[in-house]
């Protein structure tokens, strides 16, 4: 966490000083420093109350996870206001062209995305800093963003797949946008489903069977999105003439690979629960506890 933290303090200083500067790239990097900077206070926090030997430790309460989660609401607030921003100032004037209207579509959606997102953060501090269970509204919210990524990637597939005479690199862009689409639909209804359990503190294997299923689902269309991705930025990764992205490339295979994690592990976690549903019927208690996905389940083709 701590090392995703400084790569993204660093892209922070590259992406956001330009002349004019790209906002929505610049939101990326902040969202990046707002999700580790919260798993950074969380790790710490849990590594305090390992080493220290507490007797009792609150189930809830969490003064250093609470602090993270702070700073992460503020993060995705910040990180919204970019994209209104970028929305504002340059993609969603009257006299833009098409091409505009969908960057308008995207900038609009991930504002709308990092909002919901900031609010998920801020129901996790409520439970942290007060020690009351939250987790109802941060499955709803979560969703609600992911919804809104939904609309997102729904604009880029516009953008990218509606071409003519499309060359390999743009059926690749296209490949990758529709991967995202896919994704964050099935991260959408994940999230509802993980939110039926939590709201009604049923916790039933069966809907934690479909919340595994789809979380499959999204981290296998992950995989497309970022193999897409992989397929643009490392052929002929030795010749630095040829386009090819050495830093881009190793991005998209560490993506790859955790994409394949969160791949297996949902789909061990769908196995289990949807076995105990064919076993012992509709309303047996979940196996395991839903998986929870990491941040670029809520970023689309990034």
């Amino acid at each position: 966490a701590l090392a995703a933290l400084g790569q993204y303090l660093t892209q922070l200083q590259l992406d956001c000083t330009g002349d004019p500067p790209n906002w929505l790239t610049c939101e990326g990097r902040v969202e990046g420093i707002a999700w580790y900077a919260n798993s950074f206070s969380d790790a710490i926090s849990f590594s305090v109350y390992s080493c220290s030997h507490l007797p009792f430790r609150h189930p809830y309460l969490d003064p250093g996870a609470c602090a993270g989660n702070v700073i992460a609401t503020l993060g995705y607030v910040g990180a919204s206001g970019l994209a209104l921003s970028q929305a504002i100032i340059t993609d969603c004037n009257a006299t833009s062209s098409s091409y505009s209207k969908l960057n308008c579509a995207q900038d609009i959606t991930s504002f709308v995305r990092t909002m919901f997102l900031a609010a998920s953060f801020a129901d996790r501090a409520a439970g942290h800093c007060t020690g009351n269970v939250t987790m109802c509204g941060e499955d709803i919210t979560r969703s609600a963003s992911a919804f809104a990524a939904v609309g997102q990637s729904g604009a880029m597939v516009d953008q990218t797949c509606n071409i003519a005479n499309m060359t390999k690199s743009d059926r690749q862009t296209c490949s990758s946008a529709v991967g995202s689409l896919v994704k964050e639909s099935a991260v959408a209804v994940a999230y509802l489903m993980d939110a039926a359990n939590s709201c009604t503190k049923s916790h039933f294997a069966a809907t934690a069977c479909g919340s595994s299923t789809a979380k499959a689902i999204a981290a296998y269309a992950y995989l497309v999105e970022q193999a897409s991705l992989a397929a643009q930025d490392c052929p002929g990764i030795g010749n630095s003439s040829n386009g090819a992205n050495r830093y881009n490339c190793g991005e998209d295979v560490q993506h790859m690979g955790d994409a394949s994690f969160f791949s297996t592990a949902a789909l061990g976690s769908a196995v289990l629960n949807c076995l105990a549903v064919t076993q012992k019927g509709m309303h047996v208690r979940e196996v395991v506890s839903p998986l929870q996905l990491g941040r670029r389940f809520w970023v689309p083709d990034d």
